[in-house]
């Protein structure tokens, strides 16, 4: 089954916690995609306690890096290295639970 990050689950209790306040996601992907946008998911306040809105991620940013043919470059797990940078968003998960947003 896929991985939780792609898996459309935002049902309360089944949510992809980060420790703390910031947190980041590394995806590694068997063949070269052009991605054109992100969409992020949380539980709906209607759904849950209003109290849940706050915990929402909020400020992110999406970066690509692509492999050579064999296998070298790209983003390495635990390094400071971002990539290519494909936009900064805000999630406002008052306004609605599920917001999409477009890559450069």
């Amino acid at each position: 089954s896929p991985p939780p990050p792609f898996q459309p689950d935002n049902h309360p209790g089944n949510c992809w916690p980060f420790p703390g306040s910031q947190g980041h996601v590394l995806i590694k992907l068997s063949v070269p995609i052009t991605p054109r946008a992100v969409t992020m998911d949380h539980v709906s306040g209607s759904a849950f306690h209003r109290d849940s809105i706050p915990s929402a991620p909020k400020d992110f940013a999406v970066y690509v890096s692509h492999l050579s043919s064999r296998g070298r470059g790209g983003l390495k797990e635990g390094r400071e290295e971002k990539g290519t940078f494909l936009g900064e968003f805000t999630f406002l998960a008052a306004l609605n639970p599920r917001q999409t947003f477009q890559l450069k």
